[in-house]
């Protein structure tokens, strides 16, 4: 499947929906994430 070629016309509102939530989760993962990474890189420092 080619990306930008007629996308319109094969996600139907159902996976346009599950695709919203899958990139809401993403983003909160990557958020949670980078967040841990601070923080654990600040508690190393302090040791």
């Amino acid at each position: 499947m080619i990306w930008g070629v007629g996308v319109q016309e094969v996600v139907t509102d159902l996976e346009r929906e599950v695709l919203t939530l899958a990139l809401a989760l993403a983003v909160v993962l990557v958020v949670a994430l980078r967040h841990y990474l601070e923080a654990y890189h600040r508690r190393s420092e302090w040791e």
